[in-house]
């Protein structure tokens, strides 16, 4: 009598475990098992993430057999696993690791020498970043294009796949700067393509829409938002302490400020500690938001360009604002 197919669709020495802890390694599944040959974590293609599952292999469907019935309501890394006989190997494409604890295949598609750290405290800088991640030859912290602000993820990169790899394993439930941190192996450089900018990198300037959008921000420079529209040149540069100059943007019709403006430093140094220093800080009266700023000559006012041809001519001859400014006189 021929075996039914649908009821044919296991391996009696080969087990599958769900739910397991992020932090499992193959190592660590396989130490969990006794009397296992191999075992195999499935990962995420993309992140390099555990799925929380994975596979152990046995010599015979005995040994196999009975480390299931051992590892019923068992706990791995803290973690209450579900034991159960696989499907044969081939008939899921399952994206796993080999059993030491490598991704399997040549199509991985993570970089193994780049870890993503993501949940960032927004005062992570690529400074920080790097000190806290051991063996990292290179760090760097994805801003806001725009206002030069974290957007609380970045890169560490590494000499060796081995220095990686314990690095990943060392930072699991890992904090930075207060901020509890998520790690996983990167994309490999040329598959990502990023909507951010990374602070610290080149500038590699791109067209879009007849406009070039910058990588870069001025590390002297902060640009200060939500300003009360009583706040002069003055009264900013008086507010914002070690400032060597300080402009109040105004609108050029009728002279009101336009509740923004810059404040120029002598060091990075000087400018980053007052940029932490400002956080939920008020000035006459109004809660400011306070972020590094373009290079100067990179400021270029968005009213009037989209679905206006002519507004590129316009805005050559006509400034949208004027500013309103005060420096240090000696």
């Amino acid at each position: 009598m021929r075996a039914d197919p649908a009821k044919a669709k296991v391996t009696l020495k080969t087990l599958i475990i769900g739910n397991l802890s992020e932090k499992t390694t193959a190592e660590t599944l396989k130490s969990a098992f006794e009397g296992a040959l191999t075992a195999r974590v499935a990962v995420d293609k993309e992140t390099g993430a555990s799925k929380r599952f994975g596979f152990v292999e046995f010599e015979s469907k005995e040994n196999c057999k009975a480390a299931k019935e051992a590892m019923l309501d068992c706990e791995i890394d803290g973690s209450k696993v579900t034991v159960a006989y696989a499907n044969p190997q081939g008939a899921k494409g399952e994206q796993g690791t080999k059993a030491g604890g490598q991704p399997a295949g040549p199509s991985r598609g993570v970089d193994l020498k780049t870890l993503i750290i993501k949940n960032l405290s927004v005062e992570t800088t690529a400074e920080t970043l790097k000190s806290a991640v051991k063996g990292a030859v290179t760090a760097r912290v994805t801003v806001n294009k725009e206002t030069g602000v974290s957007k609380r993820f970045g890169f560490a990169e590494f000499e060796s796949e081995e220095n990686c790899k314990a690095a990943k394993e060392a930072m699991q439930g890992c904090e930075i700067d207060g901020s509890k941190v998520t790690v996983a192996y990167a994309k490999p450089k040329g598959e990502q393509t990023p909507k951010t900018v990374l602070a610290g990198t080149p500038v590699v300037p791109r067209r879009g829409r007849d406009r070039i959008v910058s990588t870069e921000v001025d590390l002297k420079t902060l640009v200060i938002k939500n300003l009360s529209e009583t706040t002069t040149a003055e009264t900013l540069k008086s507010a914002v302490k070690e400032a060597l100059t300080a402009r109040v943007i105004l609108d050029k019709d009728t002279g009101a400020s336009k509740r923004f403006g810059f404040v120029e430093f002598e060091s990075e140094e000087n400018c980053k500690a007052v940029k932490e220093a400002m956080l939920d800080c008020e000035i006459d009266g109004s809660k400011v938001t306070v972020a590094y700023a373009k290079p100067k000559g990179e400021h270029s006012n968005k009213g009037g360009v989209a679905g206006n041809r002519g507004a590129r001519r316009r805005r050559a001859k006509t400034p949208q604002a004027t500013v309103e400014q005060v420096a240090n006189k000696g």
